[in-house]
């Protein structure tokens, strides 16, 4: 059928909808009393705890933060989904097509992913009501979360028995149905009358992170990158695009978007089209939509590109609202109300050609090894601190399948540094990340 299936009545339907497999089974185990901590409780050791494995859900079951039922759901949902539709070759090939242009593909992440979400109004209410993309200490931990998700969904091998991707969505899977309980209590606050992590979902007429939203999410990590690398002068084969759809259709259905969506999104046309129906659905000015933006641009400049060093003034610092511009396109620009300056426009516009350049020659193949070597420079300086079964490691070679972003880099506005072997031996446990 293809995007023909989201006309306006269904996308209404599926914005009533949460998931419903897991939803009754967490709202279960939580009860419906705000001062219940339970929630707060597994939503800690979600949230700053490493990726959901099976020994992490035997952890969470002995130390009572989740209960049979949902132990036994995740513990069932340990390889992919049994779908006619997901080509396990296919699946592969899309991986790879992320992998070999990584670079470029986290930068249309940054500055056309991010700003899709904060201009359409239901998910930039959601994301300013948790907080941690609008909160100067939270956005630190948030978006190298997202990244660490990426990575450990793309990785080669990361789906087979147990691996990393399935662990990854599964996390994810029960962090949103606790937030989507919690935000339709009729009050959410604890004791003491505070929001403990979530806001209030202001209509019973919706679903917070509906199956139409998670659908709309699923598009800014899979059409939109697509998209942005043509921007960026990429040449991309049609069938080489329908793979990486494939793989990121099939990381939808594990996250628990209903099959009917994904199975529907299989080509650029079918995701064009939905893309296109969000925008003109969803697109609008919003308060938090404006304070996500600002924020992602202060935390590009402040704790990415200040890290490349150019001597006492850095050009380069001048480019993300142009990227912005350019990548996300002027509509969103406009609804978000980025303003720039002449000087950014400038500087920000010579850097866009040059990017388009290399995109271009990397489709060509020229620029694959620099991309091969950022990476492993990434997976040396930023990540494999912590391995995965939660202790620190000297940072060395990356390990041959998975990336893992550091401690340091999660809890710090900078990239992590090495660390020496007398200060793993000495440091701390954490409860949350056992």
């Amino acid at each position: 059928m293809g995007a023909e299936v989201f006309t306006p009545p269904y996308l209404d339907y599926l914005a009533t909808v949460g998931d419903p497999e897991l939803d009754p089974i967490v709202a279960n185990f939580l009860g419906e009393s705000p001062h219940n901590h339970r929630a707060a409780a597994l939503f800690a050791h979600l949230r700053h705890g490493k990726q959901l494995h099976t020994d992490r859900l035997d952890y969470l079951l002995r130390e009572g933060c989740i209960d049979e039922p949902i132990h036994e759901f995740f513990r069932a949902r340990q390889t992919l989904p049994n779908a006619a539709w997901i080509d396990p070759a296919i699946f592969r090939t899309g991986g790879h097509f992320f992998r070999s242009r990584g670079v470029l593909s986290f930068m249309v992440l940054a500055f056309a992913s991010l700003p899709s979400c904060y201009c359409w109004m239901p998910e930039a209410e959601q994301l300013g009501s948790t907080g941690r993309l609008n909160d100067p200490r939270e956005i630190p931990k948030r978006l190298p979360e997202t990244a660490q998700f990426v990575l450990d969904v793309i990785t080669e091998g990361a789906f087979e028995q147990s691996g990393n991707g399935i662990a990854a969505c599964n996390k994810i899977r029960l962090i949103h149905s606790v937030i989507r309980h919690q935000m339709n209590l009729e009050d959410p606050r604890d004791e003491t009358g505070t929001m403990p992590f979530t806001g209030q979902w202001a209509t019973s007429r919706t679903q917070p992170l509906s199956q139409e939203l998670m659908a709309y999410t699923l598009l800014t990590f899979h059409h939109v990158v697509v998209a942005g690398l043509l921007r960026m002068g990429m040449l991309l084969d049609d069938d080489f695009i329908e793979t990486y759809l494939h793989r990121w259709n099939a990381v939808g259905l594990m996250l628990g978007i209903d099959p009917k969506i994904v199975e529907n999104l299989q080509g650029f046309y079918d995701t064009s089209t939905l893309h296109e129906i969000a925008m003109q659905r969803y697109r609008g000015v919003t308060d938090d939509g404006e304070a996500l933006l600002d924020t992602l641009v202060d935390y590009v400049r402040h704790n990415i590109i200040s890290r490349i060093t150019l001597g006492a003034w850095n050009p380069i610092c001048l480019t993300p609202k142009v990227l912005i511009e350019k990548l996300a396109g002027r509509p969103t620009s406009q609804v978000l109300k980025l303003k720039i300056r002449w000087y950014e426009r400038i500087v920000g516009t010579i850097a866009w050609w040059i990017l388009r350049v290399i995109g271009f020659l990397q489709s060509k193949g020229w620029f694959s090894w620099l991309t091969e070597l950022i990476i492993h420079w990434a997976s040396a300086h930023v990540w494999d601190l912590r391995k995965d079964a939660g202790q620190l490691s000297i940072v060395g070679d990356p390990p041959p399948r998975h990336v893992c972003l550091s401690g340091t880099a999660l809890d710090k506005w900078r990239f992590a540094k090495p660390i020496d072997s007398a200060a793993v031996a000495t440091a701390p446990s954490n409860d949350l990340r056992q």
